[in-house]
């Protein structure tokens, strides 16, 4: 994969793989359960929410192995019972599955059950577009709109949370100040990142000029949790 490539490709299924020795596993978990939280709605079960809420805790290590195990077991159970129940609703289905793949408790992202390797991000992403594809149009599998709309979307996310690998940035320690912590902080935690802007002049304040830095900070994003620009500020990997 080209530079180029990497910046306008829309297939996150591509994009992925090409991380392979570089990604943390934090980093590969927050991108899993960004695609739940896209499909956030989908989750019918409350049990599926909550092991997506459990990793997001792992993948900051506000909740162990153990608790990371016993939610994906219980959101497995969630997508069992929505196949019992609900056999009608691949939407559903698909969405639950996010939520496992998500918990999946595996140390290492990058492997499943099976060993096939990045199963758990990618099976993320492309149950994620599916679910929207069926929530549109039932089980049709035409190529739909919705499900292009979706890779799209997550490709973005992929360059929000992982930068660009061609061009490793480095963040000074000078820039990371009472003020940009705490705006940074502040969008983590609520995962409300309409103050990205707000962060970018803080950092010009400091004296940042990284363009790459300043240019995603004042972009239109999409943010999420993971953001490279925020984690840098946080002093996360």
């Amino acid at each position: 994969m080209t530079e180029a490539q990497w910046l306008s490709h829309s297939d996150p299924l591509t994009m992925l793989p090409f991380l392979k020795k570089t990604a943390s596993d934090r980093k590969l978990r927050l991108f899993a359960c960004g695609c739940a939280r896209r499909i956030w709605h989908m989750l019918s079960d409350e049990r599926s929410r909550t092991a997506v809420e459990t990793a997001e805790r792992h993948a900051d290590g506000r909740a162990d192995n153990e608790q990371l195990a016993r939610a994906c077991e219980d959101a497995f159970e969630a997508n069992r019972d929505i196949r019992s129940t609900e056999p009608q609703s691949d939407a559903a289905d698909m969405a639950a599955c996010v939520a496992c793949d998500a918990a999946w408790p595996n140390e290492d992202m990058r492997t499943s059950p099976t060993g096939d390797e990045y199963s758990g991000v990618v099976d993320a992403a492309q149950c994620t577009a599916s679910a929207a594809e069926y929530a549109a149009h039932g089980a049709k599998r035409e190529p739909r709109r919705e499900r292009k709309v979706e890779e799209q979307a997550l490709a973005n996310y992929v360059r929000d949370i992982f930068g660009n690998p061609f061009r490793p940035v480095t963040f000074s320690a000078d820039w990371r100040t009472d003020t940009t912590v705490s705006l940074a902080r502040q969008m983590y935690d609520t995962r409300d990142f309409s103050a990205m802007p707000i962060l970018a002049d803080a950092l010009q304040d400091t004296g940042c000029d990284s363009a790459e830095i300043l240019a995603h900070s004042r972009g239109p994003g999409p943010h999420v949790c993971g953001c490279w620009v925020v984690d840098l500020v946080l002093g996360k990997e």
